[in-house]
């Protein structure tokens, strides 16, 4: 009997150690990313300006702007928890839309895709109450 408490004891030993042996080696997995406000800036034709809320999980966790095609009609700031879009005045008969991603510098999350898009300036008609014009033959 003695025999069997002695093995008994000496194998919960062995088994204590492994198990503590892993949870000391074992790395903790911290979950990295940023929670955006938006997933998108909708702006009229008069143009504007929008900010998106960056929250990044943690707090230090680094991010930054990558804008897919540079245009003239907006311009993209960025601040420590904020992304700042402003639009020119769009005066086209089109609607304007482009694209730009929130990423990680170290690759630590996904790439974050947001779209801009902005109104087409409104066509102007004229109506009048004029009667119809006519030709006048002045020689007659």
């Amino acid at each position: 009997m003695h025999s069997f408490f002695a093995r008994a004891s000496i194998a919960l030993a062995l088994l204590a150690t492994c198990v503590l042996a892993g949870c000391s080696n074992e790395e903790v997995e911290i979950l990295r990313g940023v929670q955006l406000s938006t997933n998108g800036v909708a702006v009229c034709a008069k143009g504007g300006t929008k900010e998106i809320a960056v929250t990044a999980y943690p707090e230090d966790e680094a991010w930054q702007v990558v804008v897919d095609n540079e245009e003239e009609w907006f311009d993209i700031s960025t601040h420590p928890n904020t992304i700042t879009v402003t639009v020119k005045r769009n005066d086209n008969t089109e609607p304007r839309r482009a694209s730009f991603s929130v990423v990680s510098p170290e690759g630590h999350f996904e790439p974050y895709a947001l779209t801009i898009t902005q109104e087409a300036a409104g066509v102007t008609t004229l109506t009048t109450n004029a009667p119809e014009l006519f030709e006048v033959d002045s020689e007659a």
